[in-house]
């Protein structure tokens, strides 16, 4: 049970909820891309020399990428690794035409992904209607903002990835 701003309790599975409507938000308002590897050179300033940028590009997801997607989530080392699930993972890979400057050397964009949608919304939400951080004290409330992202990313290992996977089918169906 969460105390929100306007004194309301919320329970963790209306949390959920919440959740499930941000992350449907995501897949109905942003076309699906796929990421693949480039390598642009570019003059370094510093040294004079070529230099390659690894960020690599986004192209539109088409009906067989997701397909292909969806036979390969859960099955390599890697992912196994660095998911909490398949549909952490299906969220972690499907971008949007869009990027954030990273200001490293050799990989300047960082690719907008569903999951940093979702993770994005949660976070407007998160702030604005619970009590972690007070403007007049500057003090956080870390145990409040650690218990709730815990529940998001509890509901990325907990839900199955079918449901929102058939949503993104179904997007690319009705583009095509």
């Amino acid at each position: 049970m969460f105390i929100m701003k306007n004194n309301c309790q919320i329970e963790r599975k209306e949390i959920y909820l919440f959740i499930l409507k941000l992350l449907i938000e995501v897949i109905e308002t942003n076309k699906p891309c796929i990421w693949y590897k480039t390598e642009e050179p570019f003059i370094n300033k510093y040294n004079g020399r070529i230099s390659y940028d690894y960020s690599g590009e986004v192209r539109e997801m088409t009906y067989t990428d997701i397909i292909k997607m969806k036979n390969e989530l859960g099955k390599s080392e890697i992912a196994q690794i660095l998911y909490l699930s398949k549909l952490d993972e299906l969220l972690s890979e499907i971008y949007i035409d869009q990027w954030i400057p990273t200001f490293q050397s050799n990989c300047g964009k960082d690719w907008v992904s569903y999951k940093k949608l979702l993770e994005r919304s949660f976070n407007e939400w998160k702030y604005e209607n619970f009590e972690i951080y007070n403007e007049e004290t500057e003090e956080e409330d870390e145990d409040l903002d650690i218990e709730l992202d815990s529940v998001l990313y509890d509901f990325l290992e907990d839900t199955s990835y079918e449901i929102y996977y058939a949503k993104i089918l179904n997007s690319l169906k009705q583009s095509t």
